[in-house]
């Protein structure tokens, strides 16, 4: 008998949110964020350092986002390269609970790239979710900016605005 085809859910997660980070380490996720990862029944959340070229924030990943990836992994011939990406994901992340409240409990590990920094920001990108310590985000926010108009630029005949 054939499988079942599998369900999958698309986010799409976007904007600028801003928030703060408590003294145990809880941080309020945005309420359109939250919203939309409850009605689609995820109670864990994959955090992980972000990786690239731009480092010192945390990616918010949904579950079943993180599980399709280490699926579609499996596409990958090259048991090295596999392993290779794999090590790079797992090593950088773990998995997170949200609290009834909308609260993401940071682990220890974790609250350590915001030192004492309360105030951070919350950038939604399409299938992640992106949180910044403030001042980590306002010293790359030219940056940002700078890299997406390039990217517009290179891309200008994908674009009608």
């Amino acid at each position: 008998m054939p499988n079942a085809p599998r369900q999958t859910i698309d986010y799409d997660f976007w904007g600028n949110y801003t928030g703060k980070v408590d003294k145990k380490g809880r941080v309020q996720v945005p309420g359109d964020f939250f919203q939309d990862l409850v009605e689609s029944d995820q109670e864990q959340v994959w955090v992980r350092k972000g990786i690239g070229k731009v480092k010192g924030y945390l990616e918010i990943w949904p579950i079943s986002a993180n599980d399709r990836l280490k699926e579609e992994t499996k596409q990958i011939s090259d048991v090295e390269a596999r392993k290779r990406m794999l090590r790079g994901y797992a090593s950088l992340g773990r998995p997170c609970k949200l609290d009834k409240q909308g609260r993401l409990v940071l682990p220890q590990e974790f609250r350590k790239l915001f030192g004492e920094a309360e105030e951070v920001v919350w950038l939604g990108i399409d299938r992640v979710i992106e949180l910044w310590p403030m001042k980590r985000f306002e010293e790359c926010e030219n940056d940002l900016a700078d890299g997406a108009n390039a990217v517009k630029l290179e891309e200008k005949d994908k674009f009608t605005v």
